[in-house]
């Protein structure tokens, strides 16, 4: 299927991905493989002529971040909109002082003089529903800075169907509006990242894994630091197709998920270390929820570890932040209290019609 370059006009064979590295059946639009390395060209030449002033507009910025990252204002921040949880609030608000703290370091020493200070990224553990990311969203929201979800169980390495690590950083890059020097200021939260824990003990399996180790494995530079390649959404891969690069070394990254059963090690290790806990043993409910929250916050590396984390990535999240379940009481404040509860939102906006709502704490408690 033959089909004219828009560009240049030239026909080209749409089924060579070489000659037609972009090509939408569905608009006709097509660029040749000359084209676009001139289109690279251009590119190249026009963001090497960016003013260095244009560049810097997030450094002069930071000292008015770093203003409003003081710890104790990210904490009553929060507080507005996320009832309970507050160690995960002490530590992530820690975590990001330090994280824009070591950006302006970065940026004010001389090459080759002063400390290396490395990333703060960070790791969260907690159930399902518990606000891991609700924090983070408000958080972002906080900072003015463009902030994305990427699900990890649903990456694979490099030469696996699925999606590859990069699409985190893609995402992140489409969040801040196509923006690469705001998305190299952002934050990056990858969900669900216990499900790519290696497989280990009774589950391991002698077949290649590709939602796990793997994927582990190809993180690493990106959570250390690295530029990113990738092309835009909906084209094709290829050699000769336009790229867009983006530096993550100022990114911060957060992983979170429920870790389901790592508080058995915790107890375990705890265990024989002669430490009084009752797991194991017949707790149900409120006393279940009480022994997880005890535990949960006593996680270490090494638990992690056991659990499927490999070193390497343990290494590049030195903040582990934990939360706590929510019991029935949690829930009721977080229905009516935050300034964007549910049931406050609703009171508002029947209160535009004339119409006063009222909840009886039984209902809310339903």
């Amino acid at each position: 299927v033959k089909h004219q370059c828009t560009f240049c006009k030239r026909i080209i064979d749409v089924r060579d991905q070489y000659d037609m590295p972009i090509y939408d059946p569905n608009t006709g639009f097509a660029i040749c493989k000359d084209c676009v390395r001139e289109i690279n060209r251009y590119l190249d030449e026009h963001d090497a002529s960016v003013s260095s002033e244009e560049r810097t507009t997030f450094r002069k910025e930071l000292g008015d971040v770093l203003e409003k990252t003081r710890p104790h204002l990210i904490k009553e921040y929060l507080d507005t909109y996320i009832i309970n949880q507050d160690r995960a609030k002490k530590i992530l608000a820690v975590a990001v002082y330090n994280h824009y703290k070591r950006m302006k370091y970065g940026y004010e020493k001389k090459e080759d003089e002063g400390t290396e200070i490395e990333k703060s990224n960070v790791i969260m553990l907690g159930p399902s529903g518990c606000g891991k990311t609700a924090l983070l969203s408000h958080l972002s929201k906080l900072l003015d800075v463009p902030f994305a979800v990427t699900d990890a169980s649903s990456l694979t390495e490099a030469g696996f169907v699925g999606a590859d690590v990069e699409v985190a950083v893609r995402n992140l890059y489409y969040a801040a509006d196509k923006d690469v020097e705001k998305a190299e200021h952002g934050i990056i939260y990858l969900d669900e990242f216990d499900k790519i824990a290696r497989k280990s003990g009774a589950n391991n399996s002698i077949t290649a894994d590709p939602g796990h180790e793997g994927v582990q494995q190809a993180l690493l530079k990106m959570l250390e630091g690295s530029v990113v390649e990738f092309t835009a959404r909906g084209q094709r891969k290829h050699p000769e197709a336009p790229t867009i690069k983006v530096d993550t070394k100022n990114i911060l990254f957060i992983v979170g998920g429920a870790f389901v059963g790592i508080e058995k090690i915790i107890a375990k290790r705890l265990k024989k270390g002669n430490v009084a806990m009752g797991f194991g043993a017949e707790v149900r409910g409120k006393d279940l929820e009480k022994e997880y929250d005890a535990l949960i916050h006593q996680v270490t590396p090494e638990d992690l570890m056991e659990y499927g984390i490999i070193p390497e990535i343990i290494g590049r999240l030195p903040v582990i932040c934990t939360l706590e379940t929510l019991d029935e009481n949690a829930l009721l404040r977080i229905l009516t209290e935050p300034i964007n509860a549910p049931v406050r939102q609703y009171q508002q906006l029947l209160a535009m019609d004339g119409v006063e709502l009222v909840f009886t704490e039984d209902a809310l408690r339903a």
